[in-house]
C-alpha cells in the first residue's frame, strides 16, 4: 500500500519499489503536467528534475534453539540480530519530450 506523507513524499509499503517503477511514476506525472499544461497561461520549462531515493539494506540472523527430555519436558529460545544501512540516491534527469524538435523546450503546467 503506498500513502503521501505530511510532506508530499510518496512512502512505499514495507517491499519498497524499484527504481524503474520510480522513474515509471515520474514520467506518467510529468506527461500529465505537460498535458494539463497545454492551455495554460502560465507555463513553466522544465530545466532539470532531482529525483532523491533512500534505500535500507537490512542484514537479519536468527539463532534457534530447543532441548527435549523424554517428551515430558521441554525448553527453548531464540534471539534475533539486526543491522542495517541507509543509502540515498539523487539523480539529476533532464527531461526530453520525443514529440518535439531538438530546439524546443517541453512546458508544463500545474494542475
Amino acid at each position: 500500500m503506498n500513502e503521501s506523507g505530511a510532506d508530499g513524499q510518496l512512502l512505499m509499503d514495507r517491499d519498497g519499489v524499484p527504481l524503474s517503477t520510480a522513474i515509471a511514476l515520474l514520467r506518467s506525472e510529468l506527461a500529465e503536467a505537460i498535458d494539463a499544461g497545454r492551455e495554460a497561461g502560465v507555463r513553466f520549462v522544465a530545466e532539470s528534475i532531482e529525483l532523491e531515493l533512500e534505500m535500507v539494506i537490512k542484514d537479519v540472523r536468527k539463532v534457534d534453539g530447543k532441548l527435549s527430555l523424554w517428551r515430558v519436558l521441554s525448553a527453548g529460545g531464540s534471539k534475533q540480530y539486526e543491522s542495517g544501512a541507509k543509502h540515498r540516491l539523487k539523480l539529476v534527469l533532464k527531461p526530453r519530450d520525443t514529440v518535439l524538435s531538438p530546439d524546443e523546450e517541453t512546458l508544463i503546467g500545474d494542475d
